[in-house]
């Protein structure tokens, strides 16, 4: 008997723990979980406005876009100035630059390297064997 005991009361423990977890978890949860949040639905407010008040609105409107679109048309024509000198700037430029290209057309030494209009001539063959065979041995 004294096993039937042990059983009986093992499965007592068992449901006593059950119920004991099940109390501490419905506690737990009802305390640590996030509340929901209910939200009302919207209320329409519909206000009329007079036709004075809406006019007085437009009034203080249109005079903003207004000033918005002087100073946007202010800012347009001082790019289109800065545009016009930077032009000119340019087409000076390029004016110099090919009276100074015109007149170089030798071959310079700039840097340390030849330009590209520089090529070997038929005297300069034993420059190219001495180089070619230089590449070939490294």
């Amino acid at each position: 008997m004294s096993e039937a005991n042990n059983i009986v009361s093992i499965a007592a423990s068992l449901a006593g723990g059950i119920l004991l977890g099940g109390i501490v978890g419905y506690a737990a949860h009802a305390t640590f979980s996030e509340p929901e949040v209910v939200v009302p639905p919207p209320e329409i407010i519909e206000k009329e406005i007079s036709d004075e008040d809406l006019a007085r609105l437009c009034e203080t409107l249109t005079e903003d876009e207004k000033t918005k679109v002087v100073q946007a048309q202010e800012r347009v024509l001082s790019l289109q100035d800065e545009l016009a000198s930077k032009e000119a700037a340019l087409a000076e430029y390029k004016a110099k630059r090919s009276q100074t290209t015109s007149d170089a057309r030798l071959p310079r030494r700039s840097g340390g390297r030849w330009s590209p209009s520089w090529r070997p001539s038929a005297s300069s063959s034993w420059w190219l064997k001495r180089n070619a065979m230089s590449c070939g041995s490294s």
